[in-house]
């Protein structure tokens, strides 16, 4: 999934070894492919992608080093229809982070964002294994 969006070489990643997940094959694209576009979308330059278990949970995050967004609307990221605030540029249909929610929690996991304290944005996915 990673190397599709790597074509312009934006996409910098750190994957660690992890175990099999026991993931809808076209669910687990699209939670990481929506993560990446998203991330992609904001950034002004790269955007890391890094992986690693702890806990018996995988764990997948994707940093981007845009404006970041508003703390109070964080949450709201996740609706359907939402597209980030005009610090972020609204572009895309709002759909994407709504859609990685659903199948986290179809997969039993959970995602957060969180403004960075040097800029940008992080997306934390956690998957049970």
């Amino acid at each position: 999934v990673i190397e599709s969006f790597n074509s312009s070489g934006r996409v910098e990643s750190h994957l660690k070894p992890l175990p099999n997940l026991k993931l809808r094959t076209l669910g687990g694209k699209r939670m990481i492919g929506n993560l990446i576009q998203n991330a992609l979308r904001y950034s002004k330059g790269k955007v890391e992608v890094s992986s690693w278990l702890e806990n018996e949970n995988v764990i997948i995050r994707v940093k981007d080093d845009g404006p970041g967004i508003d703390p109070d609307k964080l949450e709201k990221l996740f609706e359907p229809f939402t597209r980030g605030d005009e610090a972020r540029g609204g572009k895309g249909s709002g759909l994407g982070l709504a859609i990685v929610r659903r199948l986290a929690e179809m997969h039993n996991g959970t995602i957060t964002m969180r403004n960075l304290p040097q800029g940008g944005l992080e997306a934390i996915l956690i998957l049970p294994v």
